[in-house]
């Protein structure tokens, strides 16, 4: 499974519903971006993890390349007419994502209503390392000793700002 740690995890179960039937029309734009936002991912979490005192400049380069590869995604996520229209056929459409705006409710309103919808917004915004990405791995990857994440025990927290907001606020988590 691909790693989708940051991306908006809609966006990446459309690539990878791609990957498996993708249509001969602007899809395969986003099959092919998709894939490179991986791959540039992946390239990123491997020389983080290889090169210890990597610059903080070469870090910078290094999430421009991935922002830059997901802003192209969200575009098409959000504009692109094929891809509009195949979200459609797989029940992805955008009616979902445009509930909280269509209900009368300012965008504050809607965000701060409950935690499923703050956690939502939170998910989707384009960051490399989110403070419930941070309390995850303190909390459930410092002892594991498994491998392969693929089949991480604790999958449901895993890049979920929900589970993070159900935390006290005083369990030492740094905001």
């Amino acid at each position: 499974m691909t790693d989708t740690l940051i991306l908006f995890k809609p966006l990446a179960d459309f690539g990878e519903a791609l990957k498996k039937e993708c249509p001969k029309n602007d899809c395969t734009s986003y099959l092919y971006t998709y894939e490179q936002y991986c791959a540039i991912y992946a390239d990123y979490k491997r020389i983080k993890e290889t090169i210890a005192d990597l610059s903080e400049a070469a870090v910078r380069v290094l999430e421009h390349a991935i922002r830059k590869t997901e802003a192209e995604l969200y575009k098409m996520w959000f504009e692109n007419y094929a891809v509009l229209k195949q979200r459609a056929a797989l029940g992805m459409a955008a009616s979902a994502e445009r509930r909280a705006t269509s209900s009368g409710k300012t965008n504050f309103e809607a965000l701060t209503a409950g935690a499923q919808g703050l956690g939502r917004f939170l998910r989707s915004l384009p960051i490399i390392e989110a403070p419930w990405d941070t309390e995850f791995q303190k909390r459930y990857c410092s002892g594991c000793a498994a491998e392969n994440c693929d089949a991480c025990p604790n999958e449901r927290f895993r890049n979920n700002p929900e589970w993070w907001l159900s935390l006290e606020a005083d369990s030492g988590v740094a905001l």
